[in-house]
């Protein structure tokens, strides 16, 4: 059976740790990421966003508003949803800025969110989507990215090296157990082949950016981004 995310991200005793990495799981060997890993992914997805503060993001699976808010001093406007009540909660209180708008909805039920804003990020969450639910946002947010905007998707994890973390005959073992306990400690692995046939489908181009080793888990993680085809 698939596991039930939002179930889990509202009632997991995780979102209430008092560390906000391990709280939405910026971890590395279920350790906090350092102030410095933060600003070297942020530094990355700023990059990829083409940021500038004249520009308005749409953050969907926020979480706690970790990240959000260090991106947020380098746009315009960013509104930031998840489907979480408690990390809404820590994002309103710990993480608020007079630019950041938290709302509590699903990143794959739009309905509220109109926009247009000049890019979107869905990071560490695509592994919580299935195909049909990434689907409908990508189509979703044709309509509510302008015309040459773009799409990020940060931290997917890929189903190529899936092994890297899972490694040797103990780490197979453990991720056998996983599935049978439906644990909750990755999700959905991509492979960079399934993005790019659903991207194209939706009328998007895509492009794979494998991570560095700054990254805590680049050895396991890629990036992508999403363009309309005209976008320069």
């Amino acid at each position: 059976m698939r596991m039930e995310w939002k179930t889990f991200w509202n009632d997991s005793p995780q979102v209430r740790d008092p560390d906000p990495c391990r709280q939405v799981g910026r971890t590395f060997r279920n350790v906090g990421f350092s102030d410095g890993q933060l600003a070297i992914l942020v530094e990355r997805l700023l990059c990829f966003l083409d940021a500038s503060p004249d520009k308005t993001l749409l953050d969907l699976a926020c979480g706690n508003g970790l990240v959000t808010s260090r991106l947020a001093p380098r746009f315009r406007q960013v509104t930031a949803v998840d489907f979480s009540a408690p990390l809404i909660e820590v994002a309103r209180s710990r993480f608020s800025a007079t630019n950041v708008e938290y709302l509590l909805g699903d990143a794959v039920v739009l309905d509220g969110v109109h926009g247009p804003f000049d890019c979107a990020l869905i990071s560490a969450a695509v592994q919580h989507l299935t195909i049909a639910q990434l689907r409908s946002i990508f189509q979703q947010l044709k309509t509510r990215v302008r015309p040459g905007g773009c799409i990020v998707l940060g931290d997917v994890p890929d189903a190529e090296r899936k092994w890297n973390f899972y490694r040797g005959v103990q780490g197979r073992s453990r991720y056998g157990v996983d599935l049978l306990r439906r644990k909750a400690i990755i999700g959905s692995w991509w492979r960079s082949t399934t993005l790019l046939e659903l991207a194209l489908e939706c009328g998007w181009t895509l492009a794979i950016h494998y991570q560095t080793p700054d990254l805590p888990n680049y050895y396991f993680r890629f990036d992508a981004v999403l363009r309309t085809p005209d976008a320069r």
